[in-house]
């Protein structure tokens, strides 16, 4: 499968508002948008080329591999979280499927030892506390898993660099057939080739790999 994104220049990948160099500038949220949504249909990373289109006179070979190395890390770091994640949301939800269990036994225990009233009120916080557990774990692995088989497609995907067709606007460039096109400059295959592989968005503040606070993990937005 080959994925194809045009770029008028580097400066495409990047966000608007940070200036600082492509070594520290954080990554643009559209881009990462777009590549979420052009990538959706890939069911396997295996043969999965993610082809960044720039007219011949921008191309710097040095600056390919630079963001190649960055995206390798990007995708890296965002899958490593997002595998914490999961493991932080399960042992959440056995420690709160615990204490309900523990209130519940305790309020049998002392069954006969209090009225009948205080018992089953006992059994409402217990319920809430399982039921809570059950809720967090099924809705946060079903979320994290997506994230998770979302990076793990990029990490083995191949972020390859070619030039723009002379004269071809980036926005025509879906109208001509790929071996059309230009001819490249493969910067990144799979995860290893050339020492570099790929990089989600998701409620995961998508451009700077930083954590979001909100949720467990952020309520997806990641990914």
């Amino acid at each position: 499968m080959r994925v194809e994104i045009a770029l008028d220049s580097y400066d495409d990948l990047f966000s608007d508002f940070d200036i600082r160099n492509y070594r520290d500038r954080q990554f643009s949220v559209d881009f990462l948008d777009e590549l979420k949504i052009r990538t959706r249909k890939g069911s396997s990373g295996h043969g999965l080329d993610i082809v960044l289109l720039l007219p011949q006179p921008e191309r710097k070979a040095e600056f390919e591999a630079l963001i190649a190395a960055r995206l390798a890390r990007f995708i890296a770091e965002r899958r490593k979280r997002n595998q914490d994640k999961l493991k932080k949301a399960f042992i959440q939800s056995a420690i709160y499927i615990a204490i309900g269990i523990a209130i519940m036994l305790i309020a049998n225990l002392f069954s006969g030892q209090v009225t009948r009233l205080v018992s089953d009120f006992m059994l409402i916080p217990s319920w809430f506390f399982i039921w809570n557990g059950l809720e967090r774990f099924i809705l946060h692995r079903q979320e994290f898993r997506a994230k998770l088989r979302y990076y793990g497609l990029l990490a083995k995907a191949s972020f390859v660099f070619e030039a723009l067709k002379r004269g071809l606007s980036p926005k025509l460039v879906g109208a001509v057939p790929a071996a059309e096109v230009g001819a490249g400059h493969a910067i990144a295959g799979g995860a290893c080739k050339a020492g570099l592989a790929a990089q989600d968005l998701d409620g995961d503040d998508a451009a700077t790999g930083l954590p979001n606070n909100s949720g467990v993990d952020g309520r997806p937005g990641d990914g």
